[in-house]
């Protein structure tokens, strides 16, 4: 009994590491999107700054929540899923917008999204193994 409590919290190490570090770098971006609205519009050639604005408040509520979930103990293994499977959904809806060339982005728009995208995937995996080991 006493090995499964020391243990315990090394097993769950990894994933409380990457949802903070995914929370670090979201509300990150929220502060980014939203100090940088208007050149970040003439730099992806999407939007206007409203919308940009709009994205760092989103990306802000999200960085909180994923600190509230990193912060529980025992980590809720049902919302952290959720959160791996939100950022395999970013992963996928950036390599449609990448593929499909449905926004009209400038080349360092393109560039953005995919470095962004793969930033976000290697997170995920983080996540999913710390999730996965977790169990």
């Amino acid at each position: 009994m006493a090995t499964q409590t020391l243990t315990q919290p090394m097993r769950t190490n990894l994933l409380r590491f990457s949802l903070r570090l995914d929370s670090i770098t979201a509300g990150l971006s929220g502060l980014f999107l939203i100090a940088a609205a208007q050149p970040l519009v003439e730099f992806l050639g999407v939007g206007a700054p409203w919308m940009m604005i709009t994205g760092g408040i989103i990306f802000l509520l999200y960085a909180a929540d994923l600190w509230w979930i990193a912060s529980r103990e025992p980590i809720n293994r049902s919302l952290a899923l959720a959160v791996i499977v939100v950022n395999a959904l970013w992963v996928l809806g950036s390599a449609a917008i990448l593929f499909t060339n449905v926004l009209p982005l400038t080349s360092g728009g393109w560039w953005a999204v995919a470095i962004v995208a793969d930033l976000v995937a290697i997170i995920a995996g983080l996540q999913f193994y710390g999730w996965w080991k977790s169990r």
